[in-house]
């Protein structure tokens, strides 16, 4: 064999090789997934452009994006037992923290700070409150006061009880919180809490789900703009357990609310008045779930909505849904809207699965990464 030949033999061998293992499967199409979350939060941990992943199960997790929808797993694993976490700047060092409500290991119920190292890991867990004798079932986190500091709402389930009280916690700015101050509403168990401009003053408000007189109704306080709050404002709503999202369905320039729960097979909106009440809004028939998030899926300007199972329903206009469709998924709680792949618009995760939007609001099969993934 020439020496011509034999080389043009080598480069063949090594295009075969190159092609041989460009066809091996890739790591994160296996059928891991980041796990069972509960709670999921999106930030960009580690600092490098790109949005990260906090998944909150059994402990937590933390997933570092590429900018592309792949992710890899830290080696840190924090422990909490069912806990929600939120994610935010809560000390003022211009790196995301992890703000975490759970049952730490010993059996006590804290709030406590995790905070963010700028490397995708985190420090020693910092005590914010502890209730030995109440659950944590919601968090959020919103700057209640305009001063550039991130604050707490959260409800407080005491044990044994189906109702809790709905708190603040003010934000120092560095990390610690002042004492928590109630809101004057009610949290039922099994339901979500969130923050919101309501009566368009632009200080924000607190809306929660209460068990009024056997009722289930939405519960609205208004911000006064320095922590505290005006009374409940109360609208009724159907009798299922209901999970609820917050955005402007009906496009009347305020914020209502679309609502379902365990066992319903309707969506339900409400539209915002202007005074923190709703009035009767669409309902659209059809299986539904307990509503997880709303975002723009499909790019044309109208919240749309994604529930427990991987449901899509897309806004028509007006707060009326399309029929949705089902994306393989465990049902559960934890989802998440976030632009991974800057690609301006959102991705999504539910349940610890991450589904690809393709612009229309379609979603690809459910993309998943092994656990201490190192390469994908």
């Amino acid at each position: 064999m020439t020496a011509r030949r034999s080389t043009v033999f080598a480069l063949a061998l090594l295009v075969l090789a190159f092609v041989g293992a460009a066809q091996t499967p890739v790591t994160f199409l296996q059928p891991e997934s980041f796990g069972s979350c509960t709670s999921l939060a999106a930030a960009d941990f580690n600092g490098d452009g790109n949005l990260d992943l906090a998944c909150a199960g059994t402990t937590i997790t933390v997933w570092l994006g590429d900018g592309h929808g792949h992710f890899h797993q830290t080696p840190q694993t924090l422990a909490a037992a069912n806990p929600w976490i939120v994610a935010g700047d809560f000390n003022g060092d211009g790196i995301p923290d992890l703000v975490v409500a759970s049952t730490i290991v010993g059996g006590r119920n804290q709030l406590v700070l995790l905070p963010g190292r700028g490397d995708g890991a985190f420090g020693a867990p910092i005590t914010i409150v502890d209730l030995p004798s109440s659950n944590f079932t919601a968090l959020a986190a919103a700057d209640l006061t305009r001063n550039g500091r991130l604050d707490l709402v959260v409800a407080v389930l005491p044990a044994g009880d189906d109702s809790g009280t709905v708190e603040a916690l003010l934000g120092n700015g560095d990390g610690t919180f002042q004492t928590p101050v109630t809101t004057g509403a009610s949290a039922a168990n099994f339901t979500n809490i969130a923050v919101a401009d309501f009566n368009g003053d632009g200080i924000p408000d607190v809306i929660s789900v209460a068990i009024i007189q056997f009722t289930y109704t939405l519960q609205v306080t208004l911000g006064n703009g320095e922590g505290t709050f005006g009374p409940p404002i109360d609208t009724p709503i159907p009798s299922v357990p209901p999970t609820f999202a917050v955005a402007d369905f009906t496009g009347n320039g305020l914020p209502g609310v679309a609502l379902s729960g365990f066992g319903a097979n309707d969506i339900y909106v409400l539209e915002g008045n202007g005074d923190g009440a709703f009035s009767p809004g669409p309902v659209t028939a059809g299986a539904a779930s307990a509503i997880l998030l709303a975002a723009d899926l499909n790019g044309d300007g109208q919240p749309d909505l994604v529930m427990s199972g991987m449901g899509v329903a897309l806004n028509q206009g007006g707060g009326v849904f399309a029929p949705a469709v089902w994306y393989q998924n465990q049902l559960g709680g934890g989802g998440l809207a976030g632009d991974f792949r800057h690609l301006g618009r959102p991705d999504l995760v539910v349940a610890g699965d991450f589904y690809v939007n393709d612009g229309a609001g379609a979603f690809l099969a459910p993309r998943s990464f092994p656990t201490a993934c190192a390469d994908c």
